[in-house]
């Protein structure tokens, strides 16, 4: 749950990467909390305007800078919804001015060794 930035004592501007690592929605509900406003119990709407929200407010402190999201699409827990995009979902939601896409990454995950 994030209800606002850190100062960083004026700061911000230094920053040259801040790397994100939210829960994965609905993969965490209940782990972390059972407060409606933490990221892994809200609706999925819900989440990606938080999510969106903390982005914004990151890049509009950054003067210059990369934000690093970690997260993985959610494959269960999302009735209605084989596939969720968070990524995809989220960046609509962020501020074309002050945000560019540059790179995006997705490295499939194993659970079997070879």
């Amino acid at each position: 749950m994030v209800e606002s930035l850190p100062t960083l004592n004026n700061r911000w501007s230094e920053v040259a990467l801040t790397y994100l690592d939210p829960p994965y929605w609905k993969q965490a509900e209940g782990k972390y909390s059972e407060d409606a406003a933490d990221l892994a119990n809200m609706t999925l709407d819900g989440f990606n305007k938080a999510l969106s929200g903390i982005v914004n407010g990151i890049a509009r402190k950054q003067s210059r800078g990369v934000i690093a999201l970690l997260i993985q699409p959610t494959q269960w827990n999302a009735p209605g919804r084989e596939f969720t995009d968070h990524v995809y979902d989220m960046l609509r939601l962020a501020d074309p001015k002050r945000l560019k896409l540059v790179n995006r990454v997705s490295c499939p995950y194993s659970s079997k060794t070879p």
